[in-house]
């Protein structure tokens, strides 16, 4: 059986959703195979080519043990530009998918210029390319009271056990289904 999770509206309005005047969400909330959420902050210009740096935080927060408390927050030089909870997304009759929770799997950081006409117009006349983007640093931190939060395989989700006993999935390119690969579809949700 194929669930295909159907386009729904997004109260942009709601309480978890204020925005600063910097950010505004983005229209693009998904299409048949997923939804999603999302906003565009401007960053000044100043900014851009190395010229200065400004701080970027990611807070991710969950907790296994009271599932709706969890949130992502985004901050842009030092001013939070909106918070993501497990309210955001709400159920979905049509797919019969329930609420999105805030994701307590081990997760790992992108960092990139990927570009997207779903989420933000392109000025390609004036844009030059290649572009460059410049990190100074990263940095990532556990709050004190988490135990096992910065690793990749931590106890209550054995990430690489379960790489290991599905290895030709994740290391054969050539192989795009879980049966080409040899194996059933988890069946333990």
């Amino acid at each position: 059986m194929i669930i295909i999770e159907a386009l729904v509206e997004i109260d942009l309005n709601t309480p978890p959703l204020k925005l600063p005047r910097i950010t505004k969400f983005n229209n693009y909330i998904g299409d048949e195979f997923q939804q999603t959420v999302s906003a565009l902050t401007y960053i000044d210009s100043s900014l851009y080519g190395g010229e200065a740096y400004a701080p970027y935080v990611i807070e991710w927060f969950s907790d296994p043990g009271n599932r709706e408390d969890g949130y992502i927050a985004w901050y842009s030089n030092g001013s939070k530009t909106w918070t993501l909870t497990a309210d955001t997304i709400g159920a979905d009759s049509t797919s019969q998918v329930s609420s999105r929770l805030v994701s307590e799997e081990p997760m790992y950081i992108v960092l990139n210029l990927g570009i997207s006409p779903s989420f933000q117009g392109q000025d390609y006349a004036h844009t030059v390319f290649p572009a460059d983007m410049f990190i100074d640093y990263v940095r990532v931190y556990q709050l004190p009271d988490v135990k096992d939060g910065l690793t990749c395989n931590p106890p209550t989700h054995p990430t690489a056990d379960y790489i290991n006993q599905h290895i030709s999935a994740y290391t054969n390119p050539n192989l795009t289904t879980w049966a080409e690969a040899g194996y059933n579809l988890y069946d333990g949700c």
